[in-house]
């Protein structure tokens, strides 16, 4: 189930050590956090996919 990206969602962008932009996409609960999850995605894959997480 996907699941839509809200206000709470921040995408940015950064350089790595080699110059390379890199995408990241944050998204933080409206309470406390209970946890911190992590997903690096495969080659034929995006970060949209797992918003379902949040």
């Amino acid at each position: 189930m996907m699941q839509a990206w809200g206000a709470d969602t921040t995408e940015e962008t950064f350089q790595s050590a080699g110059g390379l932009n890199i995408f990241l996409r944050s998204r933080r609960p409206e309470g406390k956090a209970r946890a911190v999850v992590v997903i690096c995605h495969g080659v034929n894959s995006h970060g949209g996919q797992y918003g379902w997480a949040a």
